[in-house]
């Protein structure tokens, strides 16, 4: 059987539009906003951390749509 660590969850969500989800999770749903974080790479983009107790939410948004 598995066995959690901790009782929360962690959990990664790639998303198109910053200002919808951001006002979903944090005003609909009561997620308090921690931080917004540049994230480097092949497709620039930004990690915006929200959190409800225990559980953290990381919402990823592409600085730019890439490319197929």
């Amino acid at each position: 059987m598995l066995s959690l660590r901790k009782n929360a969850i962690d959990l990664g969500i790639v998303i198109k539009d910053s200002n919808a989800s951001l006002a979903f999770y944090r005003d609909l749903l009561g997620f308090e906003h921690v931080a917004d974080t540049p994230l480097s790479g092949a497709v620039p983009a930004t990690m915006h951390r929200l959190r409800c107790g225990d559980t953290m939410i990381k919402l990823v948004s592409h600085d730019e749509t890439p490319s197929a």
